[in-house]
């Protein structure tokens, strides 16, 4: 899906919503609409001018650039590519799913206004964990747990090593 076409289904969403004072999703929450499993690469240059949720799940999305969110407050950009979310300013976001992607580093200022992450399946450093802690400690709910495939990938070439290390 090309990024105009991502840009005339956020148009079109708005235009709907503003002509339907009473509009809103099936779940009751405001303008928002999901695009999941349309092989989506990147997000560049969108303009999500007045929606509060999308969901780019399960797409192929390594890249996501030139982005203001501004009244976003729901993302799910779960199950994609995405390896790095340190220049992505996540606003007044509050509920973000980021399971299954790759990323390593999250850093605090980029993230202090959530309420709920979802970081399970990546293989998050140490330093990432504790920006986990401290998300908890704010009172924020964390979802996290490792990226199980990597860390068999990890522990299996350190099997590997020691028995080539001890012949």
């Amino acid at each position: 899906m090309e990024q105009t076409e991502i840009q005339e289904i956020i148009d079109d969403t708005m235009k709907e919503f503003y002509e339907y004072e009473e509009y809103e999703d099936c779940e009751g929450k405001g303008p928002g609409f999901s695009l999941s499993f349309k092989h989506i690469n990147s997000i560049d240059k969108i303009d999500f001018k007045e929606l509060e949720w999308i969901h780019f799940d399960s797409n192929k999305i390594k890249n996501i650039n030139n982005i203001d969110f501004k009244k976003l407050l729901e993302l799910d950009l779960s199950d994609n590519e995405i390896e790095n979310i340190d220049n992505i300013d996540f606003k007044n976001i509050n509920w973000l799913r980021l399971d299954n992607n790759n990323i390593e580093n999250i850093n605090y200022e980029n993230l202090s206004k959530l309420k709920f992450i979802a970081l399970s399946g990546n293989p998050l450093s140490q330093s990432s964990l504790d920006v986990l802690e401290m998300l908890k400690g704010k009172g924020a709910e964390v979802y996290f747990e490792p990226n199980e495939k990597k860390e068999e990938k990890n522990s299996m070439f350190s099997r590997l090593f020691d028995k080539i290390g001890k012949k």
